[in-house]
């Protein structure tokens, strides 16, 4: 994670995200806020950049990339068996 400033003059999150989405598939992408390792912002902050990363994608891709898809490969997160 790059601290506050820095992430935005690497450019354009969401051009990243539609990068490996076209590349992997965006079945096989999941969002990590890296707290609480991260200090330099709070984590309503990481939460807003990792919405705003997929917000191109389409709402089902959204829903996976922010949760969906880790409780498919990790199902007791969520509880499930």
């Amino acid at each position: 994670m790059l601290p506050a400033g820095q992430a935005e003059a690497a450019g354009d999150p969401r051009d990243l995200v539609d990068r490996l989405a076209a590349a992997f598939g965006a079945d096989r992408l999941l969002w990590g806020s890296d707290y609480p390792q991260t200090h330099d912002r709070p984590y309503a902050a990481l939460v807003d950049m990792g919405r705003t990363a997929c917000s191109r994608l389409s709402p089902a891709d959204q829903r996976g990339f922010l949760g969906e898809n880790a409780l498919r490969l990790w199902p007791l997160l969520g509880g499930g068996a």
